[in-house]
């Protein structure tokens, strides 16, 4: 999976400090819990990047969210019509209709998208390469990501270390159509071990993550012979034998 983007440079608190560089990376928000401002100055920081965002496109190209993203915030984005990558690190933001504008996206990541429902608004990136979805506990269907026909790395996982819960995955019919696919990452999901099979339909994939559960070993074996994507987990499985083997876990 394509990691999360950092320039290494210090995030912008402050809409004044933009300096009119193509690479933005912003803490808009935790700033009067961590000590730094005050709880009205917090409340004037936040105001001014969504008046900033939501005003007119600018030379943004790559845009990363580094805190608390609220609706509202991620709602100002739609203002940026020119992004081709964004970065959403976590928030209560639900309604990814924003996202709808944003048609010459290549990279998404959603991360801590625990509140979204819909899927829908994603169906208009009709050029995205790359697509992370982390910890959609309440979406009931993922098919929409079927339409981006476009993807060579997905991941929709529960994969943030700070999360014990599952997310349940009943069926992968709708990444059938995802022909160009490369990596998909599935990292604390449960599927059913029949429905694994249909990830064989995709002619590029190479690389798969998903949990080393002990039912799936014998369908991951079986597959192996006949993909490398599948090849790879079982690798890891044996990997995972060993390292039980040496710490007397067997």
């Amino acid at each position: 999976m394509a990691q999360f983007f950092w320039t290494g440079e210090p995030p912008l608190m402050r809409v004044e400090e933009y300096d009119g560089r193509a690479d933005l990376e912003i803490t808009p928000t935790q700033l009067a819990s961590n000590g730094l401002v005050t709880a009205a100055e917090q409340r004037r920081i936040l105001r001014d990047w969504i008046a900033f965002l939501a005003d007119a496109p600018l030379p943004i190209r790559r845009l990363s969210f580094f805190s608390r993203v609220p609706q509202e915030l991620l709602d100002a984005v739609a203002g940026q019509r020119q992004l081709e990558h964004l970065s959403v690190k976590w928030g209560p933001y639900s309604d990814l209709s924003a996202l709808r504008r944003l048609t010459g996206l290549q990279s998404l990541w959603l991360q801590g998208a625990t509140s979204v429902t819909d899927l829908a608004p994603l169906t208009s990136l009709a050029s995205i390469d790359t697509l992370v979805v982390d910890q959609p506990f309440r979406v009931a269907d993922p098919g929409p990501i079927g339409e981006l026909t476009t993807l060579r790395d997905l991941s929709y996982a529960a994969a943030h270390l700070g999360t014990n819960r599952v997310l349940r995955i009943d069926s992968l019919e709708w990444v059938r159509s995802l022909r160009e696919l490369e990596i998909l990452g599935l990292a604390g999901t449960r599927i059913p071990a029949e429905a694994l099979a249909t990830l064989l339909e995709l002619p590029r994939l190479v690389s798969l993550s998903i949990p080393l559960r002990r039912h799936y070993r014998a369908t991951v074996v079986e597959y192996a012979q006949r993909s490398a994507a599948f090849a790879e987990v079982a690798r890891k499985y044996d990997s995972s034998d060993e390292i039980r083997r040496r710490h007397g876990l067997s």
